[in-house]
């Protein structure tokens, strides 16, 4: 079919938005060592009892990447669906039934990941932002500004609420709850695992209405920045960068002058105020600062094999970053080799990078032999609703994969 919609081709991909998605698999993965070895909650237990190069290395994730690496995927998946709207209306098919379809699998997939593979699940969660973003989409992108804005606003003003008296403790973390975290992460076997993640309940004295606003306030925190994924993508500024050059340059300023003075200050002065607004108004900002920094750089031809690199792992980011969870959850949890709570931040960093740089190597031999990973061959399959080609074509000349791949 002349019109059939179908998935981007090379040519047709803006490279500086896969090699963003490449950069934010590394930040949620680093993010995300802290939860592999420690749990859910756990983490904050263990970091506030860190002394010395611990402390130091955990004030490094929390102010560079914990709440902007997920945001940054948020702005990333705003974004998508905007390209995905373009096309279906260029093709005159109807853009619903794809973008549903889309949502309904990112949903199965995160369902799945979170009971079966690990609780840091954010699929889930982003498959409830995006039904949220699909309502608003017949609305103008100043709407979507609009509405980021206002729930951007909204979360920092609720940092300065005093909580009430007694209040503080209402999603206190159980004591028993950790103490058995830690021992079934350790030593159980895969079924005690799965059956301690998804039977047991980590707070104290909660009730079911405050576990969902719970969980809102989660969604909430994503949903923002697909918003303003779908604004910058109506308004083409990573589509024709030469023109926006300027307007980078703003945005990497103000990012970088307002938001890591808002995530570096909770790492010197407790304070439950300025804590909410690091991550309410923070994290955010330091998302736009990865995004503009790497829009400047995309002119530079010194970071190009970098760049390179970083889209060709953005392009398997759906099976790259499972492909993490399964790989750290067996090294650290007790059906694999145990190591759970016994390798520390610093050395989290450490696994982290290698680990990553072993899916750079793995991201590029895969797409010299296929175009798609094999999570993303799915992804495809059931959006699209027809098998979409995966071994690459080969040519006379071996020609190098670009970063728009």
């Amino acid at each position: 079919m002349k019109n059939a919609l179908s998935p981007l081709r090379g040519t047709e991909r803006i490279s500086s938005v896969d090699t963003m998605r490449g950069f934010a698999l590394f930040g949620i993965l680093l993010v995300n060592m802290l939860i592999f070895q420690y749990g859910l909650f756990g983490e904050y237990e263990y970091i506030e009892t860190s002394q010395g190069l611990e402390k130091f290395s955990a004030s490094f994730i929390n102010i560079f990447g914990t709440g902007s690496f997920v945001t940054l995927f948020s702005f990333l998946f705003g974004f998508g669906v905007m390209i995905l709207r373009d096309r279906s209306r260029e093709k005159k098919r109807r853009f619903w039934t794809v973008y549903l379809r889309r949502l309904l699998l990112l949903l199965a997939f995160g369902l799945l990941h979170g009971t079966y593979i690990w609780e840091g699940d954010i699929l889930t969660s982003y498959a409830l932002c995006g039904f949220c973003l699909f309502l608003f989409l017949w609305c103008k992108p100043k709407v979507w500004l609009t509405i980021a804005l206002v729930i951007i606003g909204l979360m920092s003003a609720f940092s300065f609420i005093p909580a009430e008296e007694g209040s503080e403790d209402t999603l206190a973390t159980s004591p028993s709850y950790l103490a058995q975290e830690k021992e079934v992460y350790s030593t159980g076997s895969y079924s005690e695992v799965v059956h301690f993640r998804n039977n047991s309940m980590p707070f104290e004295d909660t009730s079911d209405g405050e576990m969902i606003a719970f969980g809102i306030f989660g969604v909430l925190a994503s949903l923002p920045m697909f918003f303003l994924g779908a604004y910058v993508a109506a308004k083409r500024w990573l589509h024709e960068p030469a023109r926006y050059v300027s307007l980078y340059k703003k945005m990497w300023w103000i990012s970088l002058l307002i938001g890591f003075p808002l995530k570096i200050v909770p790492q010197f002065i407790q304070n439950d105020s300025l804590e909410g607004l690091s991550s309410s108004l923070g994290a955010p900002l330091v998302a736009i600062f990865y995004i503009s920094s790497i829009a400047l750089l995309s002119y530079s031809n010194r970071w190009k094999k970098l760049s390179n690199a970083l889209a060709r792992a953005g392009k398997l980011s759906l099976t790259n970053y499972l492909s993490q969870s399964i790989v750290f959850t067996f090294l650290f949890y007790g059906y694999g080799f145990g190591l759970f709570s016994k390798v520390g931040v610093t050395g989290g960093i450490v696994f982290t990078i290698v680990f990553f740089t072993i899916q750079l190597f793995l991201s590029k031999l895969w797409l010299q032999f296929f175009v798609i990973g094999p999570l993303e061959w799915v992804w495809r399959l059931w959006t699209y609703l027809k098998i979409p080609s995966i071994r690459r074509k080969k040519t006379k000349r071996p020609t190098q994969i670009s970063a728009g791949l």
